[in-house]
Formats: C-alpha cells, sequence, structure tokens
C-alpha cells in the first residue's frame, strides 16, 4: 500500500471537539471532593505528623486536578517514568511519594466515568481488559485473605489502569498526541545520564557491598525506572522501555518522518541504556522488535526484508558477544550454559528454588481434581506474590511457598492469581490488540497513523516476552504505564483514526 506523506493537508479538516470546560456533574464532584479534603486535612493537621499532612495536601491537590484530566494524566505519565530512581534512592519518607503518583493515576476514574458514560465505545481488547478487572476482582473476593490482600493486590496489578482508561476515552486532539510524543521522547533521552551515573557511580557501591538478593551489581542500572542499590531493580524493563522507544523511531524513519541522521544519533544515545545493564534477554527481544517492524515484508518485498533481518542478526550477534563472552570474561558457550541452567534447567533463578520454567511445572504439579476452581479460576490477586519485607504482606499462596519463586514470572503467577481462564483472558489482549492494530494499519495512508500503528505492534510484542521472563507487568509502576500508555493509546486512535493528523490549514 502506497504511504502518502505527511503534510498540512492529511487531516480530515474536521477541528477536533474541545473538552476544556469541565461538565457540571464533574464540577460538582470535585467542589465535594475539596470540602472532604479540607476538613480531613484540618483534622490531620492538628497531628503534626509531616507524611499525613503531606497526604491531606495532596487529596486536595488531587481533587483540584480533577478538573484537568489531561494534566493530571500527564503528571502521572511524567512523574511515574521519570521519578522512580530518585524516590527510591531517596528511601525513608520519599520512598513512599509513588503512592501519590499511583494516587493520580487512580483519581482518572472519575473524569473516565464522566466521559464513558454517554459513549461507552471501546474497541474489543478494552472490553477483554475490563472483563479480565471483573473476574480477577471475583476471584479475589471468593478467595477472601482480608481487606489488606484485596487492596493490596488491586494496587499492585491495576495502578497504571486509570492511565489507560484515560488515554482511551477522554478525547484527545492532534496536539495532545504531539505533546505526548514529545514527553516520552524526553523521558527516554533522560534514560541517558541516569544509566551513566548508575553505572559509573551506584555500581562500584553495590560491588562493595554484598547483595542479599542474589542479583548482579549491574542490576542497579535502570534509568528512571527504579534502582535499588541493595535487591534487583527494573533494569530489563527500562531496557524494553529504551527499544519500544527506538522501534517507534525506526518506524518514523521507514515512513519519511524521520531522516536517517537524527535516527542514527538517537541510537546512539540510547545505546549505553541497552548494553550497560547487561540485560541478556535483549538477546531475544532485539530481533523479535525487528521482525514485527519488518514483516510486511516477508512477502511483499523480500528484497528489503532479507538485508533488515541480516543486519539484524548482526546486531544481535554483537550482543552475544558482548552479554556472554566481553561482560562475563568467558567463553560465550560457557555464558549460554549458565544461562540454560536457570532458565529451562534445575538451577534457581538468584536464591529462588524454582526458575522461569521449573515455577510452570511447579504450577502444573499442584493441580488436580480437588482444585478444580484454582486451575481455572486462581486463587485472588497477588496471591503468588512473596518478599522478605516485613513491611509489606505476602500472598496467600506466597507465603505458603518462602523463597520457592512461584511468582518469578508473569505467566507463573497470573496461573496462580486468576487461573487458566485469567490468564488466557490477559494474554487475549495483547494478541488481540496487536490485531486490530494491525486491521487499521492495513486500511490507512496515514503515514503518522501506519508509522504509529507499526511501533505500537513492536511495543505489544515486548509485552508478550515479557509474561514468560518476570512479574513486572503485574507489580512495577512505571512499566505498567508504558503498557498503559500503548494500549490506551492504541484505544484512542482507534476510536478516532484522525487524532493523528495535523488539522488542515485555512
Amino acid at each position: 500500500m502506497k504511504v502518502l506523506p505527511r503534510t498540512a493537508d492529511t487531516g480530515s479538516g474536521v477541528p477536533a471537539r474541545r473538552s476544556d470546560h469541565p461538565p457540571p456533574l464533574l464540577s460538582a464532584c470535585v467542589a465535594l471532593a475539596l470540602g472532604a479534603a479540607a476538613v480531613l486535612t484540618g483534622m490531620i493537621a492538628a497531628t503534626a505528623h509531616p507524611l499525613l499532612i503531606a497526604l491531606g495536601a495532596g487529596a486536595i491537590l488531587s481533587a483540584l486536578l480533577l478538573l484537568f484530566p489531561k494534566l493530571n494524566m500527564w503528571l502521572a505519565i511524567v512523574l511515574g517514568l521519570g521519578s522512580g530512581t530518585l524516590l527510591s534512592l531517596a528511601g525513608g519518607v520519599a520512598g513512599k511519594m509513588q503512592w501519590g503518583i499511583v494516587l493520580l493515576s487512580m483519581i482518572l476514574f472519575v473524569p473516565v466515568l464522566l466521559h464513558a458514560l454517554p459513549r461507552p465505545r471501546l474497541p474489543l481488547f478494552m472490553w477483554l481488559y475490563l472483563v479480565f478487572v471483573l473476574l480477577s476482582l471475583a476471584t479475589t473476593l471468593l478467595n477472601w485473605n482480608g481487606p489488606a490482600a484485596l487492596v493490596a493486590g488491586a494496587k499492585r496489578y491495576y495502578q497504571s489502569l486509570g492511565i489507560m482508561l484515560a488515554l482511551a476515552l477522554v478525547p484527545l486532539t492532534w496536539k495532545d498526541t504531539r505533546r505526548l510524543r514529545a514527553s516520552l521522547l524526553g523521558i527516554g533521552l533522560l534514560q541517558l545520564p541516569f544509566v551513566l551515573y548508575e553505572a559509573i557511580v551506584l555500581v562500584p557501591i553495590r560491588a562493595s557491598m554484598r547483595s542479599d538478593q542474589g542479583s548482579e551489581v549491574t542490576d542497579v542500572i535502570a534509568g528512571t525506572f527504579g534502582a535499588n542499590i541493595r535487591g534487583g531493580s527494573p533494569g530489563a524493563e527500562m531496557v524494553g522501555f529504551v527499544l519500544i522507544l527506538i522501534a517507534f523511531a525506526w518506524a518514523r524513519w521507514r515512513v519519511g518522518l524521520l531522516s536517517t541522521g537524527k535516527l542514527m544519533a538517537f541510537i546512539a544515545l540510547m545505546l549505553p541504556c541497552v548494553t550497560l545493564g547487561e540485560v541478556k534477554f535483549v538477546v531475544f527481544l532485539f530481533p523479535l522488535v525487528a521482525l514485527v517492524l519488518y514483516k510486511e515484508d516477508i512477502v511483499a518485498r523480500p528484497g528489503r526484508f532479507v538485508p533488515a533481518m541480516v543486519l539484524a542478526g548482526l546486531v544481535t550477534a554483537a550482543f552475544v558477544y558482548l552479554y556472554f563472552g566481553y561482560f562475563s570474561r568467558g567463553a560465550v558457550g560457557d555464558g549460554f550454559d549458565s544461562m540454560l541452567r536457570y532458565n529451562v534447567a534445575e538451577q534457581g533463578y538468584g536464591q529462588f528454588l524454582l526458575n522461569r520454567s521449573s515455577a510452570l511445572d511447579f504450577w502444573w504439579e499442584r493441580q488436580g481434581s480437588h482444585d478444580p476452581a484454582g486451575f481455572l479460576l486462581g486463587h485472588g490477586l497477588s496471591s503468588s506474590y512473596w518478599t522478605t519485607d516485613p513491611n509489606v504482606p505476602s500472598g496467600a499462596i506466597g507465603a505458603r511457598f518462602p523463597w520457592y519463586g512461584i511468582g518469578l514470572t508473569a505467566a507463573s503467577a497470573l496461573l496462580w492469581d486468576v487461573g487458566v481462564l485469567g490468564a488466557l483472558l490477559y494474554l487475549s489482549v495483547f494478541l488481540v490488540a496487536f490485531r486490530q492494530a494491525g486491521r487499521l494499519y492495513a486500511r490507512t495512508q496515514d503515514a503518522e497513523t501506519r508509522c504509529t500503528l507499526l511501533g505500537i505492534q513492536a511495543a505489544l510484542a515486548v509485552f508478550v516476552a515479557f509474561i514468560p521472563y518476570k512479574d513486572s507487568m503485574l507489580t512495577i509502576f512505571p512499566f505498567q504505564i508504558v503498557i498503559a500508555l500503548v494500549l490506551g493509546f492504541l484505544a484512542q486512535i482507534l476510536r478516532n483514526p484522525d487524532v493523528l493528523r495535523a488539522p488542515r490549514q485555512p
């Protein structure tokens, strides 16, 4: 299909409907919320407790932000993706401030409901996700383990759901999409100085300490996603985010919206973020992303597909040498053998007794006719979660198997938490979203829309690859924001295909 170049006249010519003025019902809700927050703040001010007073002030700010859902959404996205490392390294009260960012996401439910009530038109994959939410909550209620388990599980799973629904249902304009792209580009570039600081300053500090989590010293390299000086950090999630940004940039270059020089400069800036953390999963992710970006050329233009895959293979070979040879200071084959031992053999991952594959075997061995409901529906949200932190409650099943790592990956955690039905439903969200993005890609000729949909498909492939790899899709807030961005924005495009088109110039 011929792709039309982007010009000022590629838009539909219909100005986007503005929604700057809040509806009367929302104004009434804000007034009530402000009154309640003011009374609450006045009461807790008498305690002279700084954290409680900050929460009260945050409640007033949150009530005001109900009037500005787009600003609220932007703050949740930027702070959620950009402040994780600063808050985690600060520790203490600052470490608890992420709850405030989660609150920004949760209060988006109010404007979302007001926008959804008149016209609840959502694509199929979003309905599947909402069914998954209801199923998981019902399973948690059926396996009641107290209100604390319900709140902790729902918060851990759905702390970015407000962002996803807001992106899907709050009407966006072309200017909003440009601001979103600029914000994500800025956050992506922000990873570089954080990664360099972590590699130069934090890695030597961590190397001088004995890690009690059985993780590598380079695990502290996680960009802005949250560096943990002692335990594991979401470095793989940061790398996944960077690869998604590279995929979007490459897709724009393919349709002529980005010059070769700018693409190469962006990749050069992002390359240290991919390599310094020694995330071996890149060896699988990079060719997967390349395959998605060039999948339509397999039959239509094999002369373009083959060179692209050869280039992807060479880059992947370079990653293999770096991760399994140079960084490990040994033979590449030995590095592969070590990886296989703690992924598909019997060796546990880190200090856990299980690894990524044996965690699935362990779940299967404990299924039977004695518990068909647990097999189909699971045991409730975060029931497989386990932690050594005495201030954080472990799940009911996780507490029965300490140090096993039964929820090591999203695949095993979903099977324990929501059963086979819930796990299949969760997977179907991403597969159906991939399919719906592909259908719109085949229909549209707008270059901006096509490259965005192609980048979204690459991101969805990364998410599916993470399901058997880590549990971060169910626990790590910054990575959940990335997922919410992709799914929510895809829903916005499917509901309004012209949202990416520049308005026609008069």
